[in-house]
């Protein structure tokens, strides 16, 4: 049995108790039953702990998924090392998790947010530090002058509010937070010139954000030895299209001469735009619609307010890119849609699919299950209304990836999807055992064949 497809079955948010429970006599498919969204009954949660595995219990106390009665009897388990991972993993949490938000850190600690800025233990008011980005002036202003410094070091990021100024010098002076206080401080010039030669690149290159930098400063950002720097300081928003052209030539002469930083400079530069134009007036945003870069354009695109003649020329762009962020726009025209489906397919980085879109066309998707192309072929099991045996032919079709996708479809019908199970590609039958309409029949078949009591 492929554990591939064991795992997937462990994920099936439609498996009920008795399977996840026999699940869970493999620790590794305990591990990942734990991990399931909603809560988990108490019997599933008392096989996981029969493992006495504290990692899993650990897991287990990170997510919203255990009954408060259950919760009661991990704290006063018999075995130490379990009741131990129970209590102590929220702390541990606490420390760990560099993504912990802040709605999490109120569940976890049952207090609210202000409480934990103003707890007396300095971890908690740290960890509220770090992860409240929209804390008010005055609880902000607390944590920046807190008495622990790691507490006041946690309060400083990009996506906090500004340092009030009268606090500046101080945290340009701490080498931890001077790369965040260097995008926006008030500087003399002087120290905007000592900033651009800071031994640190990531000082340079919060510098190099700054809105208002002399041009001294910008001329030493413009040769610096690091090449997200050199892109910054090309995007900043000081720089008309003319001089930013020139200087982007001025690269790649540089990168053609073999200069290995300018060919870092010319690979990255286009590769993602600034944030600046993002938050941008209309007017500004409108003004780089004929950039010469697609990276300028594409933070254009994303826009929701253009005009229509606007989107018009960007649904036409020649970069990929460009054209698939101006289509995702609610009012995008139906041809386009499916035109970026059929021609240029879903992103393999996104869960997000031309034809959840709410003006896709989806009366074409029909026509697809004939298709040349696997990958368009791929698409047709979308049509809600496709007839049952176009998807059993779909289903036996020659190319995995199609198989695969007639799987993954929640439309197609069980018998479908149970055949499925025994597809000779284990991608695919691991797909058909994550899908919710996986008769549960199948199911415990499928762990009888794995040997699971």
């Amino acid at each position: 049995m492929d554990q591939q497809v064991l795992q997937s079955l462990a994920g099936n948010p439609a498996a009920p108790e008795d399977v996840l429970v026999r699940l869970c006599h493999d620790r590794h498919l305990a591990g990942m039953v734990g991990v399931r969204e909603g809560e988990l009954p108490d019997a599933v949660v008392d096989a996981i702990a029969d493992h006495h595995d504290p990692a899993l219990i650990t897991s287990l106390s990170r997510r919203d998924n255990v009954s408060a009665a259950m919760a009661h009897r991990l704290a006063e388990h018999p075995v130490a090392a379990i009741r131990q991972a129970w209590l102590g993993a929220p702390r541990r949490q606490l420390v760990d998790d560099r993504y912990l938000t802040i709605v999490e850190l109120e569940r976890l600690l049952g207090i609210t947010r202000s409480a934990s800025a103003a707890h007396p233990d300095p971890v908690v008011r740290a960890v509220a530090a770090r992860c409240w980005f929209d804390p008010p002036a005055d609880v902000h202003r607390a944590l920046l002058s807190d008495r622990d410094p790691t507490v006041r070091t946690a309060a400083v990021s990009p996506r906090h509010p500004q340092v009030p100024v009268d606090l500046q010098p101080e945290f340009l002076r701490d080498p931890v937070t001077r790369p965040v206080l260097a995008r926006y401080a008030e500087l003399t010039a002087e120290q905007s010139l000592a900033l651009a030669q800071d031994p640190d690149p990531e000082v340079r290159g919060g510098l190099a954000h700054h809105p208002a930098l002399p041009p001294a400063t910008r001329e030493v950002l413009f040769t610096d030895p690091d090449e997200l720097v050199q892109v910054t300081i090309l995007q900043h928003p000081s720089l008309t299209e003319e001089e930013r052209t020139r200087r982007y030539d001025v690269c790649k002469a540089a990168a053609a001469a073999g200069d290995e930083v300018a060919e870092m400079v010319v690979e990255f530069f286009d590769l993602f735009g600034p944030d600046w134009l993002r938050a941008a007036p209309l007017e500004r945003r409108l003004a780089y619609l004929d950039s010469p870069f697609a990276a300028f354009r594409e933070v254009v695109a994303w826009s929701r307010d253009l005009p229509p003649e606007a989107y018009a020329r960007l649904d036409a762009d020649p970069v990929h890119r460009v054209r698939s962020a101006s289509a995702k726009r609610p009012d995008a025209p139906p041809a386009l849609l499916e035109w970026m489906l059929r021609e240029r397919g879903d992103s393999r980085k996104s869960r997000w699919r031309w034809s959840d879109h709410p003006n896709f066309p989806t009366e074409v998707l029909h026509t697809y299950a004939g298709h040349p192309d696997e990958r368009v072929r791929s698409y047709a099991p979308r049509d809600p209304e496709l007839p049952p045996e176009v998807l059993a032919r779909l289903a036996t079709d020659a190319s995995a990836v199609v198989r695969h996708a007639v799987a993954a479809d929640p439309g197609s019908p069980a018998e479908v999807i149970a055949a499925l199970l025994m597809d000779p590609e284990p991608s695919v039958a691991a797909q058909a055992a994550a899908n919710p309409r996986l008769p549960v029949t199948s199911m415990r078949s499928l762990l009888d064949r794995a040997g699971l009591p």
